[in-house]
């Protein structure tokens, strides 16, 4: 063969090589910058579901704190916040629906108890008179109960959405 079609063959072979080296590096990079966006964008929503779990928390001390049916009627709906909560669990957090969808149902069951035990016209507020009942008492200690295993399962699973400490 001529050599100088060897050396414009080896040429063309490298310049290939190379435009295809550059384009898998390229695509490369391109992918863990994708994954690193992901991560920091579920990090991010993480952080938030955590800050509507755990505000929804002041929901029990206004509801415990009223004395009267229109004080409590502002709290009917339930927590804004543990719904906010559970709504970011269903975008992007499943396995921790159930978890999340129990403490609500333990805080409706709470509401529902305070109110069917205030009355109007005793000057004490609705936690207050409800806290008299075992019943009531057994609600708040599945409320609490439901916290933590809200709190034990975020336990268990903090890793998979946070950063690793640099050791």
């Amino acid at each position: 063969m001529n050599t100088g079609l060897e050396i414009a063959l080896v040429g063309a072979g490298a310049a290939i090589f190379g435009a295809v080296v550059s384009q898998v590096v390229t695509y490369a990079i391109a992918r863990l910058n994708q994954k690193h966006q992901n991560d920091a964008h579920l990090r991010d929503k993480y952080e938030e579901m955590l800050h509507h779990f755990y505000k929804s928390m002041q929901y029990i001390p206004l509801v415990n704190e009223s004395t009267s049916y229109a004080q409590l009627a502002a709290y009917s709906v339930g927590s804004p916040d543990a719904r906010h909560a559970l709504s970011l669990c269903l975008l992007y957090f499943e396995e921790l629906v159930p978890t999340v969808n129990e403490f609500i149902k333990a805080q409706t069951k709470f509401f529902n108890s305070t109110l069917t035990k205030f009355n109007s016209t005793v000057p004490i507020s609705a936690g207050g008179q409800a806290f008299i009942s075992e019943e009531h008492k057994e609600i708040m200690l599945q409320l609490q109960k439901r916290k933590e295993d809200f709190d034990a399962f975020m336990l268990r699973i903090s890793k998979k959405y946070t950063l690793e400490p640099f050791i």
